[in-house]
């Protein structure tokens, strides 16, 4: 089991095909996976993640998780041509579904589901066979039912662990970070009270962070502009003291000319004697 869980791992991780849905933080999601590294044609796996996909999303959890996946293996139990004309092809296959979480390499659940399939091609009896899967087929409905709630205990065992590392987050700033790992536990635990609460607070911490920072920001834009309002000033009245320097200087030579040339006028005129 641990060598197949490995290889699904593998798999997984070079997946091609992946369901692009949207995620609800807060709830238990599954993300369908299956690919043609399974050694399938693209048809085959094409209706195999379409049954995957309507399976967690008439289940309810049709979100898309970073964590958990579901996904399958197809054996084949039998595989005959009818002596017929035409021939038909008949396929007894197991399709083996398995929800992961992959984060934390952890097998959540897995069931086993016998179907038949019979048609004028191989490929097309695979894929009648697996047109025969429904999601509202009772033994794939309490897999993943028991599947969710392997997940929901895991997370009531590690909800408090969780809290404490959101606050730890907060506590150095990481104030994104923490509510991100609080939104990832599912509201249906037990004690989800204490999340919210603390989900809560530390959302009231970077708002109050924020506007403290705005309003830093704000001061800060302030003390600048009132600066750059001195100096402005400073430079307007050193420009007029020297403007008015000027103008004295040039009315003092403008005197001092006009009292020269009063004496050169009054020597000329015989009134003054130089000696």
């Amino acid at each position: 089991m641990k060598k197949i869980l490995t290889v699904i791992m593998i798999m997984l991780l070079s997946a091609i095909s992946v369901s692009a849905q949207s995620y609800l933080p807060g709830k238990v999601a599954f993300t369908p996976v299956f690919g043609n590294y399974t050694g399938f044609s693209d048809e085959v796996c094409s209706i195999m993640e379409q049954r995957l996909t309507q399976i967690v999303v008439s289940n309810g959890l049709g979100s898309y998780s970073n964590q958990y996946v579901i996904t399958a293996r197809i054996f084949t139990e039998d595989k005959q041509a009818t002596s017929t004309t035409p021939a038909q092809y008949v396929v007894n296959l197991t399709i083996q579904f398995t929800a992961l979480d992959v984060e934390n390499n952890i097998l959540v659940g897995e069931i086993s589901v016998p179907v038949k399939g019979v048609d004028r091609t191989e490929n097309r009896a695979y894929i009648n066979a697996i047109r025969q899967l429904s999601p509202s087929n009772q033994s794939i409905r309490t897999f993943i039912r028991k599947s969710t709630d392997n997940i929901l205990q895991a997370y009531n065992r590690s909800a408090r662990n969780l809290i404490t590392q959101a606050d730890n987050m907060a506590a150095k700033g990481d104030y994104e970070g923490a509510l991100a790992t609080l939104a990832s536990i599912p509201t249906e635990i037990d004690d989800y009270a204490k999340v919210q609460a603390c989900s809560e607070k530390i959302y009231a911490e970077s708002v109050s962070k924020k506007q403290s920072e705005a309003a830093a920001v704000a001061q800060q834009k302030a003390e600048s502009e009132e600066k750059a309002a001195e100096e402005a000033q400073r430079e307007k009245d050193r420009q007029m003291q020297q403007a008015m320097a000027e103008a004295l200087e040039k009315s003092n030579r403008e005197s001092k000319r006009n009292a020269t040339i009063e004496k050169v006028k009054g020597w000329f005129l015989g009134n003054i004697k130089f000696t």
